[in-house]
């Protein structure tokens, strides 16, 4: 049913408390399943910094290594182990300290702003890890890359 069609039928009537706790139980279920999805993902972005540098390493070694290719393997080796790091620190547990003090929307917030950060840091690493990469692949003039 899209918003603008007419609902039939009687409205079901929803109390404060009901609403109240099924936004309690989905914000516990929420905070409990929170560990587990993070840590599968952080070993996902583990498995891929890792596989992109070596799968690099293993195309220089076929492909025949070159100079040229030095600069550019530094960087994706580089950015791939900034990668590594942060798919770490996105599975490395936190202590929150629970007190007279403590709010779960507010610490819920916090956790969910630090994730954000760390997966977008690891998208700008594996980009430029790839880029690294695929430059030592085609042996290519950039920059400071230059191979003269």
């Amino acid at each position: 049913m899209s918003p603008n069609e007419e609902r039939k039928g009687p409205a079901i009537p929803v109390s404060a408390e009901k609403v109240s706790e099924y936004l309690e139980s989905w914000m516990l279920e929420e905070i409990k399943g929170r560990s587990s999805r993070y840590f599968d993902l952080g070993k996902f972005f583990f498995t891929v910094s890792t596989g992109v540098v070596l799968f690099f390493l293993t195309a220089l070694k076929v492909i025949g290594f070159h100079p040229c290719s030095l600069s550019w393997i530094a960087v994706c080796v580089v950015s791939s182990v900034l990668g590594v790091v942060a798919s770490i620190l996105l599975v490395w547990p936190q202590n929150g300290k629970i007190g007279s003090e403590f709010d779960v929307l507010v610490e819920y917030n916090g956790v969910m702003k630090r994730y954000r950060s760390i997966m977008i840091f690891w998208t700008i690493t594996t980009i430029i890890a790839l880029f690294g990469g695929f430059g030592s692949l085609f042996k290519l003039n950039f920059w400071l890359f230059s191979c003269d």
